[in-house]
């Protein structure tokens, strides 16, 4: 990967070494069998995992698509509270945070593309999904994963089912619905760093044809660094504050028809994220009085209390159908409001003297989609239509510079969206080991923005008006080997929306659109169970990026400082991805996965400045692992005690595409343990956890402000340890 260069210590290696050695041996197992007859799924130590990533149910061994799946028990097994979490865990992604220093913004990377920015005209390359309902914005889309029944994260190009913004790949959180049971489930949580956690879930039957169910979370953490200048503030940085409820109703007048009902509201407050800022040896700010910078990296010396505290506030309702029309035809329709608004802002020096954000944006989106499918004989197709709407702003305002001197600026940008797109999906059994299939999306994008930047007041926003029609596409065929393994092959094309700058600085002439970037990938896999005993999934990929965005900070000499975002040519990427589970015996597991990318920009406009080709493509690690093995240990009373490590590392990797020194975030390895008593009643459970145990502190992101000056987002994560207790009421 170019100069990228890694320096590791004798705990990191030590875990490395563990690391590859299992890899290995679980591929080399393999390799003996994997062209042999199995003795059976029947005979299997492990559950079916059933998925929705193609908009039905399937089998996870049976999709021509690079999955992971985590399920309840997985969250609670690997500590897992956020999707910051799930981020640690999957080959060939990293989720981290960015933009304006509020910790419920994501900044999602995935085979080698992402999007780092928040701004209202900034889309994510990943799609993120809830209930199958688009999430339009990065800022307060870093769900947390109470009550959430499973994640799906498909990696690729998801142009077809999913459309629009799914280049590198898709998130789908799914929730826990009613049952129509009478019970409940209370999880309590307590641990170091003044952590508590509530946890609610409770479901009913009201009527013979309606089930409700109702969930909430409380969760709050102190914070890990002090606001030095700052006297007042009541909040630390990085303390947590977090709150959320839903309510569920499912209708079901008939065996072939039903409604499902949905409401929820969060309401979150953070301090902000732990940011420093860096500069070349020699350079501001090494050569002023330390006085202006905070001893501690984790503290913040800035003056400025309305960035202190961060919130998020969003509140959604859906409705979906589900009809039945014969034992071969089904319809579904998902219609969807969501409203989201937030307040953020950095100092961008972190020191007394500096140039200070403050900012608050908001968002609502509207969608509708309806599906048609249908399964008989040898065909399985889905049909539809989409419809999406948003409407949002961004304002920052004032600039403070160096203060007293306090202009009455500010940033404002808005923008409006629509999309329609038609798709279709089909697969065809050749024969009772070969499926070959196919999509195809056709997607048609308007965006109606207006942008300004500027010191003084008044500000005129720029308008500005632009759309785009592409047709996206896939096409696999998947062969069973045994009834227990699969090979597929597949190739798919995505499409992520043009748009317009987060921030028009240097006015009118900086304020023009940038076109849609595309993916065409290629891959191909193996997947199943072996001996019984081992499910793995294998993906070797490729991966070419043609009209990529890129966003740089920059500064022109006539026009000051700019942010740009522009096409700049063409990068490729290919890779490994490996995902196993091996029950050793009944006592003794192991959880594995192992991504590998090598990314390189392949072609760099002669315009572009920074980026060069050979580069490397931003906050794109090369190297991905993460390894948990447990021990279960049986108890005389008819319980069980569990003791599971889960180790994750991620490599070094630039914050931005320009691949400056500064912005290099280092690599990072994570170790966590969890110990659970299960007795033999089964209706509660209590967990000793450890986080983070070797108090690591890491980099997530860092962006350049002017050469040689940069700022770094550190991670919010530091030791924890603590007790989490859960008990069930009713049921069966």
């Amino acid at each position: 990967m170019g100069n990228l260069k890694f320096s590791t210590g004798g705990t990191t290696l030590f875990f490395h070494s563990i690391s590859i050695s299992l890899c290995l041996a679980l591929l080399l197992t393999s390799g003996d069998v994997v062209f042999a007859q199995g003795s059976g799924a029947g005979a299997s130590v492990f559950e079916e995992i059933v998925v929705t990533a193609r908009k039905r149910e399937e089998s996870l061994e049976d999709i021509p698509v690079a999955l992971t799946a985590f399920t309840e028990e997985d969250f609670a097994n690997l500590n897992m509270g956020d999707l910051f979490d799930i981020g640690k865990n999957v080959p060939n992604l990293f989720i981290g945070n960015f933009g304006n220093g509020n910790q419920n913004h994501t900044s999602v990377f995935m085979r080698g593309v992402g999007t780092q920015d928040h701004i209202i005209t900034v889309d994510s390359a990943v799609g993120l999904y809830l209930d199958g309902v688009y999430l339009g914005r990065q800022v307060g889309s870093n769900l947390s994963l109470s009550n959430i029944e499973r994640v799906e994260v498909a990696r690729g190009p998801q142009g077809t089912l999913y459309g629009r913004n799914s280049i590198g790949g898709a998130i789908n959180v799914i929730t826990k619905k009613p049952t129509g049971e009478d019970e409940a489930t209370l999880t309590v949580q307590g641990g170091s760093r003044a952590r508590g956690k509530f946890d609610f879930y409770g479901t009913t039957r009201l009527a013979d044809n309606l089930a409700a169910s109702l969930t909430g979370f409380y969760n709050r953490r102190d914070g890990i660094g002090e606001f030095i200048n700052q006297p007042n503030t009541e909040v630390d940085i990085g303390e947590i504050r977090e709150a959320a409820v839903r309510a569920m109703f499912n209708f079901t007048p008939s065996d072939d028809f039903s409604v499902l009902v949905t409401a929820d509201f969060a309401d979150n407050a953070y301090g902000q994220s732990p940011t420093h800022f860096n500069a070349a040896p020699g350079q501001f700010p090494n050569g002023l009085a330390g006085a202006l910078f905070a001893d501690k990296p984790d503290d913040n010396a800035s003056p400025a209390d309305n960035i202190a505290e961060q919130t998020t506030q969003a509140y959604g309702f859906s409705a979906t159908a589900d009809w039945n029309l014969s034992d071969v035809y089904a319809v579904k329709l998902i219609g969807s409001y969501r409203f989201g608004e937030y307040t953020g802002g950095t100092d961008q020096q972190d020191s007394i003297g500096g140039v200070v954000f403050p900012e608050r944006g908001e968002a609502d989106q509207y969608s509708v989609e309806l599906q048609f499918s249908g399964d008989f004989a040898s065909w399985d197709f889905i049909t539809g239509a989409y419809y999406y709407s948003e409407d949002g702003e961004t304002v920052s305002r004032p600039f403070e510079i160096f203060p007293p001197f306090v202009t009455d600026g500010e940033i404002n940008v808005s923008q409006e969206v629509e999309s329609y797109a038609l798709f279709g999906s089909v697969d065809y059994s050749l024969t009772d080991s070969l499926n070959i299939g196919g999509g195809v999306r056709i997607t048609h994008d308007s965006k109606d923005a207006a942008g300004v930047a500027t010191l003084f007041q008044p500000a005129v926003p720029v308008p500005r008006s632009e759309d785009w029609t592409e047709v996206t596409w896939d096409a696999s065929a998947i062969y069973a080997i045994n009834e227990d393994v699969n090979f597929y092959v597949a190739i798919s094309r995505g499409y992520q929306s043009g748009g317009f700058p987060a921030r028009p600085f240097g006015g009118d002439a900086t304020f023009v659109s940038f076109d849609p970037q595309f993916a065409l990938n290629y891959e191909g896999g193996i997947k199943g169970i072996l001996f019984d005993r081992l499910r793995l999934a294998t993906t070797l990929f490729w991966t070419d990026y043609t009209d990529l965005q890129l966003q740089t900070n920059r500064f022109d000499p006539a026009l000051g400082f700019l942010t740009i975002t522009e096409n700049a040519g063409e990068s490729r990427t290919w890779g490994v991805e490996f995902e196993g589970t091996l029950q050793v015996n009944e006592n003794f597991s192991v959880q594995t996965a192992v991504g590998y990318m090598d990314s390189e920009f392949t072609e760099v406009d002669q315009a572009v400045a920074g980026t060069v080709e050979g580069g490397i493509p931003q906050l794109t690690p090369d190297w991905t692992f993460s390894i948990s093995p447990e021990y279960v240990m049986g108890l005389n009373n008819g319980g069980s005690l569990a003791f599971r490590l889960n180790y994750n590392y991620r490599g070094d990797m630039f914050g931005e595409a320009n691949n400056q020194p500064l912005n290099l975030v280092e690599s990072r390895d994570l170790l966590d343990f969890n110990i659970r008593y299960q007795p033999g009643d089964p209706s509660w459970h209590l967990a000793i956890y450890g986080e983070n145990v070797l108090n690591e502190a890491y980099d997530n992101a860092s962006g350049t402000f002017g050469n040689p000056f940069s700022i770094t987002i550190r991670s919010n994560d530091r030791s924890e340890f603590g007790v989490r207790f859960s008990k069930t009421f009713g049921g069966d």
